[in-house]
């Protein structure tokens, strides 16, 4: 979706999972429309959080790929040589 909005109604659609700055989920959060699907955040001056429904039932697929961002995120903010 071009639209962080878009992306973030498609989720409490149950359509996926969303990508987006929290400040700008917070009254779906708030209304339990959306629940933080994973709340390791990346330092830097911008953040990123990754959504989906409070009904969504947690599938293979879902854990996957929270367990491949997971990863990256980690590979991102671990210093090199």
């Amino acid at each position: 979706y071009e639209l962080f909005s878009m992306t973030a109604a498609a989720a409490a659609q149950g359509l996926g999972l969303a990508l987006v700055p929290r400040l700008l989920v917070e009254p779906e959060l708030a209304r339990g429309e959306l629940v933080v699907a994973c709340d390791q955040v990346l330092p830097g001056d911008r953040a990123y959080y990754l959504l989906q429904p409070e009904r969504a039932e947690e599938r293979p697929a879902l854990s996957g790929f929270k367990a491949w961002l997971r990863e990256a995120v980690k590979s991102e903010t671990t210093p090199g040589p």
